[in-house]
C-alpha cells in the first residue's frame, strides 16, 4: 500500500516480495502500472524487498496515498521460464549406453525418463583397427549429436575394448535407428487403463416427500417465504438468523465456495455444502457419527447416477442436481439410479433463480466508486450490475465476506415443468432468490404454489429463460 508520495517518490509498504524488474500496478483513483527499475531502502538500493519493509519507489506520475500496489509481473519467474521458451531447448532426457566390442555388432541402448527402453543394432561388425582405434572420446562426440530433436543426453556410456574400429557413417546411422525407435516407442499408446466394475453400494435415506423450499440471502426474502408457508430454507452464511424465533421452519446455512482464509470449509452438523473437500474432511470428523443433515449444492456438479450414489454414500441426505442437465439428462439419471440401485435418489432441483456466472475476489464496485478498503458495505446499500456492450445488466452481490458474485441477467424459470418435477421423482424445488424485493419474492412463491396445485398461471416471463434445461 501507498502510505506517502512527494516529489515523484512513492512509500510503499509491501505485503509480498518485490524485485528490481518486477511489474507492478497501482490502483487508486486512477490506475498506473510500471516496472520498478530501483527499490530504496533505508540502507540504499536494492535488488529484492520482503514482505513488511517500507520501500520507496519512483513514479512519474503522482500516485494516491493508500492506492494498492499490485503485482502484476514476476521477473525472476519470468527469468527462469525463459530456457523453455528457447526453440532449442531440450526437453527430453535420455540415458544411452553403447557398446564397441570387436567381432560384434554396433549397439546403443537407450532409456526414457518414463522408463521406456529400445536396443538399437547395427548391421555393421566392428573391426579391429588396423591403424588408430576409436577413441571414447570420439565415439561420445559422435553419438552425443543428437542434432535439432528434442532429446538431450543426460547420461552416455561407452564400452569399448580400446582396439575397435567402424565407420563413422555406421555410427550416423546406429544413432539415427535408436532415436527414430524411441520416438516411436513414446508416440505409441500407452499401457490401456483397465476399469474395474465395482458394485455400486450407497448409504440409504428415506425418501422424502415432494416439497418446495427457498434459498435467500436477506431479511425480508427469509420473511416472504416463511409467511406463505415455505418450511425449508436455505441462509447464505452471511446472514444472521435467530432461529429459535421461527420454530416451525427447517432453516439451514448455505456455506460458502471459497473462503480467503481457510483451507478448507467447516462444516455444520446441518447445512448445504459446495465444495468437495469440506465433505472429505467431515468425513474424517468425529461429527459424522453425530446426527447430521447435509445437503449437497448445485456446484457439486451433480450430472449423472454414479456422482449421485457417490455423494450419498459420503454421508449427503440429498443432492442437487447441476443446471447444466437438461429434461432428457434428468429423466435419464433418475432411471439409471433405479435401474442400477433399485431404489429412488433424494434429488433436489433449482427451479427459479439468477445463476451465478462467477465468482471474483476483484470488486468492481470499490473500484468504480473510488473506495480502497474491503467491507465497505456499498453493495448492502444499494444494487450494481455490470452492463455490457449490448446494455445487459449482470447483477453484482457480496458473499459476505468480499467476494463479488457475477449473476446472469436472466432468471432461470421451470414454472412450467413443475409437473414433470413431481411425476419424475424429484423430492425438493428451489427459488433462489438473488436481488429480489419482498413483494417479488411474494410473488414467485405464490406463482410456483399455483403450478404445484395446478392452477392456471399468469406470469410476464420477460427477463426469464429455460437455461440449458430444454436442450
Amino acid at each position: 500500500m501507498v502510505e506517502a508520495f512527494n516529489r515523484g517518490k512513492a512509500s510503499v509498504r509491501l505485503t509480498g516480495a518485490l524485485a528490481v524488474g518486477d511489474g507492478i500496478r497501482v490502483i487508486g483513483k486512477e490506475d498506473t502500472g510500471m516496472l520498478v527499475s530501483r527499490i530504496l531502502t533505508d540502507q540504499g538500493p536494492v535488488d529484492q524487498a520482503q514482505a513488511g519493509q517500507v520501500i520507496v519507489l519512483d513514479f512519474a506520475r503522482p500516485v494516491d496515498t493508500g492506492s494498492q500496489v499490485m503485482l502484476t509481473l514476476d521477473h525472476r519467474l519470468v527469468q527462469s521460464l525463459k530456457m523453455f521458451l528457447d526453440p532449442n531447448y531440450k526437453r527430453i532426457p535420455l540415458e544411452g549406453s553403447a557398446t564397441l566390442i570387436n567381432g560384434q555388432p554396433l549397439q546403443l541402448t537407450i532409456r526414457d525418463e518414463a522408463g521406456g527402453t529400445i536396443n538399437a543394432i547395427s548391421d555393421c561388425i566392428v573391426m579391429k583397427a588396423k591403424n588408430a582405434p576409436l577413441s571414447r572420446d570420439s565415439l561420445e562426440n559422435q553419438l552425443g549429436k543428437l542434432g535439432n530433436t528434442s532429446y538431450v543426453w543426460s547420461l552416455l556410456k561407452i564400452k569399448t575394448d580400446g582396439e575397435s574400429f567402424v565407420p563413422i557413417k555406421c555410427l550416423n546411422e546406429l544413432r539415427r535407428q535408436a532415436l527414430d525407435q524411441i520416438t516411436i516407442l513414446r508416440s505409441a499408446p500407452r499401457k490401456e487403463a483397465i476399469i474395474i466394475n465395482t458394485p455400486l453400494e450407497t448409504a440409504h435415506s428415506p425418501a422424502e416427500a415432494f416439497e418446495m423450499l427457498a434459498k435467500v440471502r436477506t431479511q425480508a426474502q427469509l420473511e416472504a417465504c416463511l409467511e406463505l408457508g415455505i418450511k425449508t430454507l436455505y441462509v447464505e452464511e452471511g446472514m444472521t438468523v435467530e432461529t429459535t424465533l421461527y420454530p416451525g421452519a427447517t432453516i439451514l446455512k448455505l456455506k460458502r465456495r471459497i473462503d480467503p482464509v481457510l483451507s478448507c470449509i467447516t462444516l455444520d452438523s446441518s447445512c448445504v455444502v459446495n465444495e468437495l473437500g469440506s465433505i472429505h474432511q467431515w468425513q474424517n470428523a468425529e461429527a459424522k457419527t453425530k446426527k447430521h443433515n447435509l445437503v449437497g449444492g448445485e456446484f457439486l456438479n451433480v450430472t449423472n447416477h454414479l456422482t449421485a450414489a457417490l455423494f450419498f454414500r459420503m454421508g449427503l441426505s440429498r443432492v442437487t442436481l447441476s443446471l447444466e442437465l437438461s429434461q432428457n439428462r434428468i429423466a435419464s439419471l433418475i432411471s439409471n439410479y433405479q435401474e442400477k440401485l433399485g431404489k429412488m435418489p433424494n434429488l433436489e432441483q433449482i427451479v427459479y433463480g439468477r445463476t451465478e456466472l462467477m465468482i471474483s475476489k476483484y470488486c468492481p464496485i470499490a473500484k468504480a466508486t473510488g473506495v480502497n478498503r474491503t467491507h465497505c458495505h456499498q453493495c448492502d446499500e444499494r444494487s450494481y450490475a455490470l452492463r455490457d456492450r449490448l446494455g445487459v445488466d449482470y447483477p453484482l452481490i457480496n458473499d459476505g465476506n468480499c467476494q463479488i458474485r457475477v449473476l446472469n441477467s436472466q432468471a432461470l424459470c421451470l414454472i412450467d415443468y413443475v409437473p414433470f418435477f413431481q411425476a419424475i421423482g424429484i423430492a425438493k424445488i428451489r427459488l433462489d432468490f438473488t436481488t429480489e424485493s419482498r413483494e417479488e419474492t411474494k410473488a414467485i412463491v405464490n406463482k410456483f404454489q399455483q403450478a404445484i396445485c395446478q392452477e392456471p398461471i399468469h406470469l410476464n416471463r420477460q427477463g426469464m429463460t429455460t437455461g440449458r434445461f430444454l436442450n
